[in-house]
């Protein structure tokens, strides 16, 4: 469910002022550290009087418009009762600089992705349009416009699937979801200049069920460019896989009981974990092997303080080695109980975190839009 905006005209009125009346705003989509995303509609695309008829095509336009509102003092987290004055400012300076250099590296980011989006533009933010810190009027903060996502996000998923008798990742998905993201990486770094994702976590990751390039499969989609750097060095483009594997690695143990330290009682595992556990074979295991053995050696290049290297697994993993061609393939030979589980999954997923706003709610939010325009 989306956030009720109506009941805070404040909020309303800051982003129709940070947009510069250009956007209607629908709802709250979410916020996080650097900033507050909306639902919105773009006015120029709003005819005067929307008959009925309408309203699905605009609905299909409604974007994602993050406002960073970190960058405004009068948005900054409230004093804390046990915090001085001087503590309170400190902390507020602090949060508008991270916001700052976050905006203008994530702008910087989907700028270039908008100049040269390459073959996965649906799995990448797809820029409408940004406005900088110094473009904005004063007191103003920066903003992004981005197509949204009619989905939800990875980690919203993984609760469900937890909540669903602790179900694990289905195995096409797996390999499709560690295939979508190598290749996403892989255009990142390849790409002039070359760009990072960092923060790379379940959290920053969409689950877009509309955009579908593998039958039965949803595309994913990186999110959240405020950490990105662009022209990185090839440790840093390690680092970016490494951090890919580490996530990957615990979705593929999550839940998993066939290949557990100590055995799980046989009345403790549940219906789905037996279907989904009992077809695993050896090319599941080799990928998990890999993962784990790539998760080990950056945790013990963090613990010793020295570089990553290469080679090894992360030369069977990332894009265009053995195993990522082997993922490759696997993903699109799913069994029905993987497609009954992962189409469960998804519908399940999208009734209790689905964001995106209803035909009714883009309705009320042009007519609210034309009340105050009188």
């Amino acid at each position: 469910m989306v956030q009720d905006i109506h009941s805070d005209p404040g909020a309303v009125n800051t982003f129709i002022k940070a947009t510069r009346g250009k956007y209607v705003p629908v709802a709250i989509a979410g916020q996080g550290k650097s900033g507050q995303v909306w639902y919105a509609l773009q006015k120029s695309l709003i005819k005067q009087s929307s008959s009925a008829s309408q309203i699905p095509a605009l609905r299909s336009q409604v974007c994602a418009v993050k406002v960073f509102v970190s960058e405004i003092p009068g948005f900054l987290p409230k004093k804390k009762q046990t915090e001085s004055y001087i503590d309170s400012v400190i902390r507020e300076f602090g949060q508008a600089e991270i916001s700052k250099e976050s905006s203008n590296k994530e702008i910087a980011a989907l700028l270039e992705l908008k100049r040269d989006p390459g073959p996965f533009p649906h799995r990448l933010p797809q820029l409408i349009e940004a406005l900088t810190l110094s473009e904005a009027e004063k007191g103003m903060p920066a903003l992004i416009s981005m197509k949204a996502i009619q989905g939800f996000q990875l980690s919203e998923f993984m609760t469900v699937a937890t909540l669903f008798q602790n179900c694990p990742f289905p195995e096409a998905l797996m390999y499709h979801l560690f295939v979508q993201l190598m290749e996403g990486l892989e255009f990142l770094h390849n790409r002039n200049p070359s760009m990072s994702k960092t923060d790379i976590q379940p959290i920053n990751i969409m689950v877009d069920p509309t955009g579908s390039e593998v039958p039965g499969l949803p595309n994913f989609v990186f999110i959240d460019f405020g950490g990105s750097r662009l022209h990185i060095d090839n440790n840093s483009k390690m680092g970016n896989r490494y951090s890919v594997y580490r996530e990957l690695h615990r979705l593929a143990k999550r839940h998993h009981v066939c290949d557990t330290e100590v055995p799980v009682p046989e009345e403790e595992v549940s219906r789905l974990q037996y279907e989904v556990c009992t077809h695993h074979n050896k090319d599941w295991k080799g990928f998990v092997d890999a993962l784990r053995f790539a998760n080990q050696m950056m945790s013990e290049s963090f613990a010793m303080g020295v570089r990553l290297v290469g080679g090894g697994p992360d030369q069977e993993l990332r894009s265009g080695g053995r195993l990522f061609e082997m993922a490759k393939v696997k993903r699109t030979k799913a069994n029905d109980i993987n497609h009954r589980i992962i189409d469960a999954l998804m519908s399940w997923t999208a009734r209790e975190h689905g964001r995106f706003p209803s035909e009714e709610e883009v309705r009320e939010a042009i007519a609210v839009d034309e009340k105050r325009c009188r």
